[in-house]
C-alpha cells in the first residue's frame, strides 16, 4: 500500500509542480472559507447577501476571462513546442 502511495507521490505530475499546486489551491479555499464565515457573521444577512450578488458577479466575468487565459496559454505553448529546435 505505502509503496503505491510513494509511486503515486513521486510520479511525473506531482514532481513537475503537482503537490505545490494542490496544496495552494488547498489554502485558498480554506481562506475564502474563513472569509466567508467571518464576514457573514460581521455584516448580517441583508448586507451579507448584497456582498454575495458582487462575488457572484465577479465569478461572471472570472470564469470565461480564465478561460480565455487557457486559451491563449495552450495556443502559446503550441507554438512555442512547433518552433522548437530538433
Amino acid at each position: 500500500m505505502f509503496d503505491k502511495i510513494r509511486q503515486f507521490v513521486t510520479s511525473s505530475a506531482f514532481a513537475r509542480g503537482g503537490l505545490s499546486f494542490l496544496i495552494a489551491t488547498l489554502v485558498v479555499n480554506l481562506s475564502n472559507f474563513v472569509f466567508h464565515m467571518v464576514i457573514s457573521r460581521l455584516l448580517g444577512p441583508s448586507d451579507y447577501g448584497e456582498l454575495g450578488t458582487l462575488l457572484n458577479l465577479m465569478v461572471i466575468f472570472t470564469v470565461p476571462l480564465g478561460a480565455l487565459q487557457a486559451a491563449i496559454t495552450h495556443a502559446e505553448a503550441s507554438r512555442r513546442q512547433a518552433n522548437k529546435p530538433g
